[in-house]
């Protein structure tokens, strides 16, 4: 990523069946540096 961002790769779909099941995956997914948070910023979730 030209941003320095984050980019989750799973060429080998290692991680699929774990995380994502039969339809989905996650290689190639990317999170632009601009949309990070501070977490210190997010309300909690109050139960």
């Amino acid at each position: 990523m030209q941003d320095q961002g984050v980019r989750i790769r799973d060429r080998d779909h290692a991680c699929k069946s774990y995380y994502c099941g039969q339809r989905a995956h996650m290689d190639g997914a990317e999170f632009p540096l601009s949309s990070q948070v501070d977490c210190a910023q997010v309300p909690r979730v109050q139960n």
